[in-house]
Order: C-alpha cells, then sequence, then structure tokens
C-alpha cells in the first residue's frame, strides 16, 4: 500500500467486489453485505480449505482484509497507514487510542475457521476498547490526536540495525524463567551509568522487567515467545549481542549503504547521463549518484533478496522458539554475502574516491565555462561510520568458531529506534563484569 492509498478506499474492495460478482452472478457489496452472505462467495473463489500457502487463497484474503479495514475505517473512525510488519504492508490506526489493528490477521483467522461472522465480534470488542478509550480523552482535552504519521513513527519497521549475537549467551538467557529474567534486567539496571537520565531507567525497568514479571513464572522465557515475541526478541538481544550497529532506515542500507560496499573505491568514472547532471544542479547528494552511477566492483550475492543482499535461503531466526511467529522482527542471515567485502573495506580509499567523483560530477554537472561550486556530501560521513560498524560486526561474527556467533538484522519503528543508546548501555550493564563484595 503506498502513502496516498492511506488517505482514501483500499484499491482492494473494487478487486473483492469484482470477484464476488462472477462467482456469485449477482452484486454482493463488501461493505454492507453480512458476512454470511459474502462468506459463500469466498468459499466459491477459494474452491477448498483455506490454506494461507496457496497463492489465490492469500489474494482472496488480503481482498477481505481490505473490505474488514474499510468497514472499521467507515464505522470506528480509522485510518489506514503503511506498516511493513504486516504481510500486507498496511494496519489501521486510531486518532484518540494508541491501537494499532491489522484486519489480515483477524481475517486469516476467521477463514482458518471457516467462519467470517467472527470478525463481526472483533469489531465489537474493537468498538468497545475505543468507546473507553475515546471516554478516558474527553477527560484531557488536550491530548495530541494522533495521525498517519504518527503511527509509521510508533509501529512501522522502518529502521534496520545489524548485530553480531553470541548464541551461548543468547540460549542462556533465554533458559531462564521469567523472574529470574526480570531480577537480571534490574540488577543491571541499577549499574547502568549516570548518563542515561533516571525517568529513562525507570521507564526501562517497567517496560522490560516489569513486562517480563507479567509472563507465568513457570518454564523458559523461551516458552513464552509466541504471546510475547518482543519481550523475547529484546531480551535475547539484550544478553546475546555482542557488537551492533546503530539503526538507520531500511531504505539507506538497501540503496546506499550495502551498494557503496559492493562499489568500493572506483578509479574511473562513468559519464553523467542527462538526469544525474540535473539531479546535482538540483541539489541531490553526490554520494547518491555516485551509487546510482558506478558500477559494483563486487557483484551482489541477490540483488533481489533481503535489502539487495541476503538471499531467501539464508534467511532464519535466531532460535527455534520464534519459528512460524509472524510478529517476529530479528532475523539470523549468513554472513557470507558480506564477509570478504567487510574485510577487504577501506574507509580512507572510499571517501577519497567519493570525494574524486563529486569534483569530477559537479564539473560536468556545471558544463563548460562554468565555475563549479565546492559541494561535499553531506551524507557520506554517516556513511562511513555506519559501514565501519558494519565491518565491525561482520568481523565479530567471522572471527568466532562455527556455530558460535551469527549475523542477524533487526527491524524496528523509529520510535523504538530512538530509544537504542539507552538499550545500549543496558546491553553492557548486563554482560559486564560484576564487582561482588564479601
Amino acid at each position: 500500500m503506498t502513502t496516498e492509498e492511506t488517505h482514501g478506499a483500499h484499491p482492494g474492495l473494487e478487486q473483492l467486489r469484482s470477484a464476488l460478482r462472477e462467482v456469485e452472478g449477482r452484486e454482493v457489496d463488501p461493505l454492507t453485505a453480512p458476512w454470511s452472505e459474502i462468506e459463500s462467495g469466498v468459499a466459491k473463489l477459494l474452491g477448498g480449505p483455506f490454506s494461507p500457502d496457496r497463492p489465490e487463497h492469500a489474494t482472496v484474503a488480503f481482498l477481505l482484509a481490505a473490505a474488514f479495514g474499510e468497514r472499521i475505517r467507515r464505522d470506528l473512525g480509522g485510518f489506514w497507514f503503511p506498516n511493513r510488519g504486516t504481510p500486507d504492508g498496511a494496519a489501521i490506526g486510531f486518532a484518540e487510542a494508541t491501537v494499532m489493528f491489522s484486519p489480515l490477521d483477524v481475517v486469516l483467522q476467521a477463514l482458518s475457521r471457516s467462519r467470517l461472522p467472527l470478525l463481526d465480534d472483533v469489531v465489537a470488542d474493537l468498538g468497545s476498547t475505543l468507546a473507553r478509550a475515546r471516554a478516558e480523552s474527553m477527560l484531557d482535552p488536550g491530548a495530541p490526536r494522533l495521525g498517519p504519521e504518527d503511527y509509521r513513527r510508533l509501529f512501522d519497521p522502518g529502521f534496520v540495525q545489524l548485530a553480531c549475537v553470541d548464541l551461548g549467551k543468547m540460549r542462556t538467557a533465554l533458559s531462564r524463567t521469567a523472574p529470574e529474567a526480570a531480577r537480571e534486567v534490574e540488577e543491571a539496571l541499577t549499574r547502568v551509568p549516570s548518563t542515561v537520565p533516571a525517568n529513562v531507567r525507570a521507564s526501562m525497568r517497567d517496560q522490560i522487567a516489569g513486562a517480563l514479571r507479567q509472563l507465568p513464572p513457570e518454564g523458559a522465557v523461551s516458552s513464552h515467545a509466541p504471546g510475547a515475541s518482543s519481550l523475547v526478541e529484546l531480551l535475547a538481544l539484550l544478553e546475546g549481542a555482542v557488537e551492533t550497529t546503530r539503526f538507520a532506515p531500511a531504505e539507506l542500507w538497501q540503496h546506499v549503504l550495502l551498494p557503496l560496499l559492493h562499489i568500493g573505491p572506483a578509479e574511473t568514472f562513468p559519464p553523467l547521463d542527462e538526469n544525474e547532471r540535473e539531479a546535482l544542479r538540483e541539489g541531490a547528494d553526490p554520494l547518491v549518484v555516485y551509487v546510482d552511477t558506478v558500477p559494483f566492483r563486487t557483484p551482489s550475492v541477490d540483488e533481489d533478496g533481503l535489502l539487495g543482499v541476503f538471499p531467501p535461503e539464508s534467511i532464519g531466526v535466531l532460535d527455534p522458539c520464534f519459528e512460524g511467529l509472524p510478529s517476529v522482527r530479528t532475523l539470523a542471515v549468513q554472513v557470507s554475502p558480506l564477509a570478504a567485502l567487510a574485510a577487504g573495506f577501506d574507509r580512507g580509499a572510499l571517501r577519497a574516491s567519493v570525494e574524486r567523483f563529486t569534483r569530477h560530477a559537479i564539473a560536468e554537472a556545471q558544463g563548460a565555462g562554468e565555475a563549479a561550486p565546492n559541494v561535499e556530501s553531506a551524507l557520506l560521513p554517516i556513511a562511513l561510520e555506519l559501514l565501519g560498524e558494519l565491518v565491525g560486526v561482520v568481523g565479530a561474527v567471522s572471527d568466532a568458531g562455527p556455530g558460535e556467533r551469527v549475523l542477524c538484522l533487526r527491524r524496528a519503528p523509529e520510535a523504538e529506534a530512538a530509544s537504542d543508546a539507552a538499550l545500549k548501555e543496558l546491553r553492557r550493564a548486563m554482560q559486564g563484569s560484576r564487582i561482588i563484595l564479601i
């Protein structure tokens, strides 16, 4: 779903209306017909028991989710917003309450039970939740109303971090009971430096240790992953991550940073076309033009893969406890696509190459007889810093013995990514040495 589509009716609505008309031989309005009536046409479209692994069945589910979401948008005052954490790339939010709702998740459950009228029960429950939230908001008329952009920042996992995870440390963390894990977090928070404000430490105690204490006390933390995957993932990283990059937008990793690593320092540069010269004249960052113009010195293993690097078959989960969970945002990836590139990374040579290209490209864009301005890439310093961090992460994985460490890719919304500096201090405290007084 594109940003433009968040402001109007979902395009899948008309597709579903047309499909139902074809199999039923009459008009069935997905926005007004009872779900029991729509269910008849859906059964004909499926042609048998629902199986989400069949592409044609998945398409029917997406179309039904569009109609279900449109009903919620109309009846409960919601709005669509982009969300890369859902299979269809969109979810619904509400202005008066911080509630993210994925119509597709609910539709998949209803289809698996062959009972579309269950959707009415979900709407009733959601309506009650929103009514309570709206009643509370009336008591605070100054509270801000949330919009699609606010929800994107809060929930869309558009930021990416790469990390080296020590599997032994991670498994030790996940083998503890929830109360034991909560105590580990609480004790570590007492060792977090004072540079982390007291209110931030208190928030981490509530959101991590407090959430752990709400889990059943028996059984390993890993056994609670199906119902608390984000919390279990976070604990795995707090105790298992030994080296990490900072978070950066996924688009920056895919379209600038990783291509830059594959291009490396270039000795010669191809001529610019008119579109590239015009982009520079209009103020495009020279590094972006460098990445778009200079060919890869080392081809990508899979340009269509995750972040344009990792083939689908090389992607897995950090631990078996996360297998099959749709909400997991941390993936294990093979280090081999980046190992040689990281080992050969030359920050100085790459900087010099981009600077030479910048002088060459700006002069070419200005044309003969015109003085080229002294333009530098504002993006280059941060790109080199992030690539340097990535090289450290990849090296930490490659230098370990087989099966000891793994490269992982973690996705997070902007609001969560912004808190990573404080979490990094907590991670250091949890993994650091402890002074025991006797």
